[in-house]
């Protein structure tokens, strides 16, 4: 084991479990089943076994180059994100959502809108980016594919 395989996990795991550091609570469920997955996934084959041996060092090298940069962004986002409150109101249109199935639909005035116009010129984009990534994913691959050529290159 080497310092790039033990940060490789460390990059891994933080990915995984990320969502720690804007909300340290018992309530965050999906954290604390990531954190499971990432002891048997991460954490035992990637410092307990030689998995590492069947690559080649440059390649075990790009692999913890990218996990990094996507940890930091990662964290960065959620950062950003928390920083920014673009959930605030989540706890009461879950629990408005929740009400309306199991109890049927509310009495009294009818509540406003969910999602606003800046939500909206946010969200629309990103849609827009991933269908055109599913329906046509040969640019993204291409990019990726010349990228990497170019990284294994050096």
């Amino acid at each position: 084991m080497t310092a790039v395989h033990f940060i490789t996990v460390t990059a891994l795991t933080l990915q995984m479990i990320g969502t720690y550091l804007v909300w340290p609570s018992r309530w965050n469920v999906p954290a604390h089943a990531a954190l499971g997955f990432c002891v048997t996934a991460y954490v035992f084959p990637g410092l307990a076994t030689d998995i590492w041996e069947s690559f080649d060092a440059r390649t075990n090298l790009m692999y913890a180059q990218i996990n990094v940069l996507g940890a930091l962004s990662m964290v960065a986002g959620l950062f950003v994100g928390f920083r920014l409150n673009l959930f605030v109101g989540f706890r009461p249109r879950l629990l408005r959502l929740f009400q309306g199935v199991m109890q049927g639909a509310p009495e009294g005035p009818v509540p406003r809108s969910d999602i606003y116009v800046g939500q909206l010129t946010l969200l629309a984009p990103l849609v827009a980016i991933m269908f055109a990534i599913g329906l046509y994913p040969y640019v993204l691959t291409n990019l990726m594919t010349s990228l990497g050529q170019a990284g294994l290159a050096r």
